[in-house]
């Protein structure tokens, strides 16, 4: 265990870092980290705070909570973060992308509670992290008890499906077909309307007898023949019959090449990392998820779609909370969803960042009932404008590594991990760009 003392850029803010270590369910050791203002380790205040527990996405590490810790730090509540299974310096050859990332979750915020490091946890992911988190959530309810509420920043709704509908626009881009009605659904853009109706799923059963997923369905195109129209558009192909039967013959290559490549996938998963893709679905865990949430989606995400994705997962929060039938639970059933623009490895604006600290403040704070005193909370923040927008992705964060014995760090490009290469973690586009084409180069050859 290690303590460091770390100055925010403001000489007023001041935080302890201590490292710590937990062992996983399977025995897999995580690396982890817990921050809290040095004003609370000096009147001995330091335990039994309420605490936010972060976790990161794929191909990065705890460093991804970084933007996050002064602004919650300030607003009077605790940071923890850890190293997923197979990232970072903990234990674990591969990364499932929510399975055992999720059971990691809860390890660490058992110890949490057990060692009086907190009182009540709030779960903050982003893409595997934001999965996670909601799997945790609704899994496993006995660190503490049900966290107090979840922030999932572009989740996917299950790896099935995230696996499908990569597998298949890949191949039907490759054969030059035109992608099939329920994809072009998937991928159409998610905009103001979308979320206002989304959020109003709630009150849908007292306005009228339609059903909780009306207004979204009504949002979605009419149904289109091969993906390239209405019905004009299929009646000027079928005068075309060498045309249509041309693109019939792509679609259906399209289709069979996906399909093989997603058991090809799904057998390789299984085999190397040991679970099946089905086993991490959001969608799911949304029926036994009994606190609130927030969804954040990029509008431009074409890793992660969000219609497909935290739209379907809002839908279903605000089904079950129609049919819930006890005061008290339904009372705690909350859910927004922030939209946000640009992509998945977009830079999340200053706006959206204060959305989700207003959101953990009011629910982990306990100041649903109390406006004034959360509005007073939050006006804390305005002193530090300079980190609700932190000049690095809340998901990537790159450092110089120093040298034993030299005074400044040596920038050089990033070629190997050696010595003096900077440490760069998270997903960034470069990186999302190189696994799309070696996905792409798999219908090529």
């Amino acid at each position: 265990m290690a303590n460091r003392k770390e100055n925010a850029p403001t000489a007023s803010l001041s935080c302890l870092r201590t490292d710590f270590e937990v062992v996983s369910a399977d025995d897999r050791r995580l690396s982890c980290s817990l921050w809290i203002t040095l004003e609370d380790v000096l009147r001995k205040d330091s335990l039994n705070k309420p605490l936010v527990l972060y976790s990161h996405g794929n191909a990065s590490c705890r460093l991804e909570a970084l933007p996050h810790v002064a602004p919650l730090l300030i607003l009077g509540i605790s940071v923890a973060a850890f190293d997923a299974s197979g990232s970072g310096h903990s234990d674990g050859e591969y990364v499932t992308l929510g399975h055992r990332e999720a059971a990691d979750v809860a390890a660490v915020g058992r110890h949490l509670i057990a060692t009086g490091r907190a009182t009540k946890i709030a779960l903050f992911g982003r893409s595997m992290g934001g999965v996670a988190s909601i799997l945790a959530a609704a899994r496993h309810a006995d660190f503490g008890g049900v966290a107090k509420c979840v922030v999932a920043d572009s989740p996917f709704a299950s790896l099935n499906g995230l696996v499908d509908d990569l597998a298949r626009n890949t191949a039907y881009t490759a054969f030059r077909a035109p992608k099939p009605a329920d994809l072009e659904k998937m991928h159409k853009p998610i905009d103001a309307n979308f979320v206002a109706n989304a959020n109003g799923l709630a009150q849908a059963s007292t306005r009228s007898p339609r059903s909780p997923s009306s207004d979204i369905k009504a949002s979605l195109p009419s149904n289109r023949t091969c993906g390239i129209g209405g019905n004009d558009s299929s009646s000027w192909l079928n005068s075309f019959p060498n045309m249509t039967t041309a693109l019939n013959a792509r679609s259906s290559l399209a289709e069979a090449a996906a399909r093989a490549a997603i058991d090809s996938v799904r057998a390789e998963v299984t085999r190397r990392a040991g679970f099946e893709v089905d086993d991490v679905n959001a969608l799911h865990a949304i029926d036994c998820l009994d606190c609130p949430l927030l969804l954040i989606a990029a509008e431009n995400d074409t890793l992660i779609p969000p219609r497909a994705n935290a739209g379907q997962l809002l839908e279903r929060y605000f089904q079950r909370r129609n049919v819930v039938t006890k005061r008290s639970l339904k009372q705690r059933l909350e859910a927004q969803l922030v939209l946000v623009k640009g992509g998945h490895n977009a830079k999340r604006p200053a706006l959206a960042n204060r959305k989700a600290y207003y959101f953990l403040c009011r629910h982990l704070l306990d100041l649903r009932e109390s406006p004034k005193a959360l509005r007073d909370k939050l006006q804390l923040l305005n002193a530090f404008p300079q980190h609700l927008g932190a000049a690095a992705m809340p998901w990537q964060y790159s450092q110089p590594l120093k040298r034993p014995g030299t005074s400044t760090p040596k920038a050089t490009k990033v070629t190997a991990a050696t010595e003096d290469a900077p440490f760069v973690s998270g997903m960034t586009q470069e990186r999302q760009q190189r696994a799309m084409n070696t996905v792409t180069n798999l219908f090529y050859i």
